[in-house]
């Protein structure tokens, strides 16, 4: 529709009212058979516009619901309404993703730049090209503000933000630069401090993965991709534990941790895709006992999540919440799938011991 300005001011309205009008009649189950819906602006204000909507609907359960509704609907009411993405629009998020991921091959077998940032951590043109693609098109999706490892606002604002897209444009910049493949485009949503959608895609295989939780309104749903094809996800279970580590040793700090398993095996893998290999069965627990950032983890943690994994802070034994600060560093904590409880204690317990070593010993 268009406001008196003369610009166009679209918002999908009638699911909101939906799901409204089928609560109220109590037959939020039913399948709707048929929606009309005629809406005007009748007024406008700072927070948006006012329009006033007729609507009728015919319901499976065959009866009739209509009501006059005149309300004010602006961006933020609809945000809050808003919690998870709708078909289409996870659809056209994994079609962005896969730009991104051509975006980064086609930086990964050339010639490029490569600069240090002010924490010391290195990034390319690659990681500056894919966030400038996700940043310009992730609104356009769902039109929530971007939060980026290459582009932060100067103030906090995500602490204000209810929904917000939190993204890594190359996790793994490292392995990108020496050419391991372990690197991969991760893109979450967050939703009142939890990662609700998660999206992780590893350009140099085409293999892309991406959940979301489950809300009232909508089941949990868990799939991978391989270059671009729907395929099942893999259901392994390993015999003993096996653990994936940032490392091509066992520190003594991480042997210490690791005395809380009877026995194990563990291996060297880099970036958010040892997520992906405890959601797949290759790996049982991943602990990271220094610093990382909140766009390290989100999309993980959300497919783990669906996985029927979880990630656990040492700390308080609470899973990671996000956009509850002004610092995105997460606390130390450990991502985990086919663990007892009485394992995860241990770990926790095993904890204080293993900090007190440095990194590297």
């Amino acid at each position: 529709m268009t406001s008196g300005c003369s610009q166009p001011y679209q918002q999908p309205y009638p699911r909101v009212l939906c799901i409204v009008a089928l609560k109220r009649c109590g037959c939020h189950n039913k399948r709707v058979e048929h929606l009309n819906i005629r809406c005007s602006i009748i007024g406008q204000l700072d927070i948006g516009v006012i329009i006033s909507c007729n609507f009728s609907m015919k319901l499976g359960c065959s009866q009739c619901y209509s009501q006059p509704y005149p309300r004010i609907l602006c961006k933020t009411a609809y945000n809050s309404i808003m919690t998870r993405l709708s078909p289409t629009q996870i659809h056209r998020t994994r079609q962005l993703a896969e730009r991104a991921a051509a975006c980064a091959l086609s930086y990964y077998q050339s010639d490029y730049e490569i600069t240090i940032k002010s924490d010391e951590s290195p990034v390319t043109q690659a990681d500056l090209a894919v966030s400038e693609l996700l940043e310009k098109h992730l609104p356009a999706i769902a039109d929530f503000p971007v939060l980026s490892e290459e582009s932060q606002p100067e103030q906090p604002l995500w602490t204000g933000w209810e929904t917000y897209w939190l993204i890594d444009p190359i996790d793994g910049t490292k392995h990108f630069i020496n050419r391991t493949g372990d690197f991969c485009v991760c893109i979450a949503l967050i939703h009142r401090n939890q990662a609700v959608f998660g999206l992780i895609i590893a350009p140099t295989t085409g293999a892309l993965w991406l959940a979301q939780t489950a809300d009232e309104d909508n089941d949990m749903l868990l799939e991978k991709y391989q270059n671009g094809q729907a395929v099942p996800m893999p259901t392994d279970r390993p015999e003993k534990p096996i653990v994936a580590l940032s490392t091509k040793t066992l520190s003594k700090r991480m042997s210490i941790l690791l005395a809380a398993l009877p026995a194990y095996d563990w291996y060297n893998r880099g970036s958010a895709l040892k997520y992906i290999d405890i959601a797949e069965g290759k790996a049982s627990l991943y602990p990271k006992m220094w610093d990382t950032c909140e766009w390290d983890s989100a999309a993980g943690q959300c497919i783990l999540a669906c996985a029927g994994g979880g990630v656990m802070r040492f700390d308080t034994r609470d899973t990671i919440h996000y956009g509850k600060s002004a610092s995105l560093i997460n606390p130390h904590f450990f991502a985990y799938r086919d663990l007892s409880d009485e394992t995860l204690v241990a770990l926790c317990e095993c904890y204080p011991q293993a900090v007190i070593h440095p990194r590297d010993c």
